[in-house]
């Protein structure tokens, strides 16, 4: 195994130890699996985690650093496992700090039909969780099943048609869920980063809303 194969797997088993710190907190929090809205850094990351990154991030740096000269010198490809480890490390130190940011699962943890899983944080603090399927894997109806069995009926549904630039349209679908702890879900069958897939975004009750500014001009 490759060292930065190593890396990577490391940082994986971080992004699934998440949650294990604050087991014994009777804190009623939205989970969704190994994390929980609102959960911080330092709920996130057991001291000995944090030791073994201390470790692991500043060789990926290292052979990152050695793998950008060989590839401006032989046009050696650097390693998508390295990139997805530095990227990893980048995002754990920046949610460590304090400042906003996002995480993504690796893409070898994600369930089958996933396209992507990503944490977004703001002031040490998870406040968003986004799963985006494959259209051709779920569908809206599935997932609003699953999500109206455990948290009841929507408290709102719409229906939204979305066009691309070539005239294809989309009579697309959305259903929105207010838990009783405040936090929000809300269901999407739309456009995701320009394709046509099946969302649910989690969001933290205390998540800060961006206010829509009025071009008074």
């Amino acid at each position: 195994m490759r060292p930065s194969q190593k890396l990577l797997g490391l940082l994986g088993f971080v992004f699934f130890s998440c949650g294990a710190a604050q087991a014994a907190q009777q804190i009623e929090r939205t989970r969704v699996g190994e994390y929980e809205l609102g959960e911080t850094y330092g709920e996130m990351v057991s001291p000995e985690i944090q030791k073994k990154m201390d470790t692991v991030c500043p060789q990926a740096e290292a052979q990152y650093a050695a793998s950008l000269l060989k590839w401006f010198l032989t046009d050696q490809k650097i390693g998508d496992d390295l990139r997805a480890t530095l990227a990893a490390c980048n995002a754990l130190a920046d949610f460590r700090a304090g400042k906003d940011g996002e995480f993504k699962l690796p893409k070898e943890k994600l369930e089958p039909g996933m396209e992507a899983v990503t944490a977004k944080f703001h002031a040490s603090k998870i406040d968003e969780l986004r799963m985006v399927w494959k259209v051709d894997e779920t569908s809206f109806e599935a997932q609003r099943l699953i999500l109206t069995q455990k948290y009841g009926e929507p408290e709102k549904t719409d229906s939204i048609e979305f066009q691309n630039g070539i005239g294809a349209a989309w009579h697309c679908q959305q259903a929105s869920w207010s838990l009783k702890n405040g936090d929000h879900i809300k269901a999407f069958d739309g456009i995701v980063s320009g394709h046509h897939r099946v969302s649910v975004d989690f969001e933290w009750k205390n998540k800060p809303q961006v206010s829509k500014v009025k071009n008074s001009h």
